[in-house]
């Protein structure tokens, strides 16, 4: 499969009669490579439910990262963001950038990072659920 856009996320709107939509339930991630010599790897985070602001915290509290909702983007099949979406639950995703030092950071430690995700008025926080897809 060659490259294509997919739509990552699509912000949500309510109507004054709308019911409110859910908050996440989940968050996944994973890792790709991106051709930014400063920062040449992606985390990828992949999540259900309506956000406006996601957050990776240390088990301390501390906020590690903060991830901007991403609206779409080209990656190739080859991709996690192609590759994970297929391999469960992965209805919204967005992604971040991460230098060297940043990245070692995050994969050192994220079996004890929490999300803190904000969803239209109300913050859960979530586990942090590595995909295992890494990219080839």
């Amino acid at each position: 499969a060659g490259s294509g856009i997919v739509t990552l996320f699509t912000p949500a709107t309510v109507s004054a009669t709308a019911s409110p939509l859910a908050a996440p339930t989940f968050v996944r991630w994973a890792v790709d490579k991106s051709e930014f010599v400063d920062r040449p790897f992606i985390v990828v985070f992949f999540f259900d439910g309506a956000a406006t602001n996601v957050r990776v915290v240390s088990a301390s509290g501390e906020v590690v990262l903060r991830i901007p909702i991403a609206g779409s983007g080209v990656f190739g099949g080859e991709s996690c963001m192609v590759r994970a979406r297929s391999g469960g639950p992965t209805a919204n995703a967005t992604w971040i950038l991460l230098d060297n030092a940043s990245f070692e950071r995050f994969m050192r430690d994220a079996g004890t990072y929490r999300v803190q995700v904000e969803s239209l008025g109300r913050t859960v926080t979530l586990p942090l659920t590595d995909t295992g897809c890494r990219p080839r």
